[in-house]
């Protein structure tokens, strides 16, 4: 009998084949809590989903703190209304093999400010559902995206915690797989 390989071979192998690509394109936030004595924030977003645990973690990339997961963005120093490059944003890998095992998903992303030299703060958060044929548009099936405006939530209030913008994609292409194995390796 053939031994299929380790653990990490296998999910090796369902990213690359079969779990779909979550991509972000325009991803910025506009009036956004002030954390810091300059009036401003070093802000940046972090990837979580519920359920826990449903995404891929890249072992070849990391965080401005060395750490490998969750996934998140490059910081935006010194503002309020910050704008992330296409480029420092990650492609996000969700370990389902169909769109309604990810229908089932949602996608929760953490806005915090970076400190050098105490905890990071959390600045809010918003919660998404994935793109899917019901919430945009798809020409074949295979790729699914759509344009968001949310507030950002912090401590159950979402007054004066400013908006999260930006285009959510996901595709289940051979392609867009390819791009996001180069972006991470």
């Amino acid at each position: 009998m053939k031994q299929r390989g380790t653990p990490l071979e296998i999910s090796e192998e369902l990213r690359r084949n079969v779990w779909p690509v979550v991509s972000f394109t325009n991803l910025k936030a506009s009036n956004i809590i002030a954390s810091d004595i300059s009036g401003t924030s070093d802000p940046y977003l972090v990837f979580h989903t519920n359920p826990i645990d449903l995404l891929w973690r890249h072992p070849h990339k990391t965080n401005h703190k060395g750490e490998t997961f969750p996934p998140q963005t490059g910081i935006c120093h010194s503002t309020i209304n910050p704008s992330w490059s296409n480029d420092v944003v990650p492609m996000l890998h969700p370990r389902v093999s169909s769109q309604d095992a990810l229908d089932r998903c949602s996608l929760v992303i953490v806005v915090q400010d970076s400190d050098v030299l105490t905890v990071d703060d959390i600045l809010g958060y918003v919660a998404l559902r994935f793109p899917s044929p019901e919430r945009s548009g798809s020409k074949d099936g295979m790729e699914f995206e759509y344009t968001f405006d949310e507030p950002i939530i912090f401590e159950g209030s979402s007054s004066k915690s400013g908006r999260l913008s930006g285009s959510i994609k996901v595709s289940w292409t051979n392609e867009q797989r390819q791009v996001a194995m180069e972006w991470y390796e």
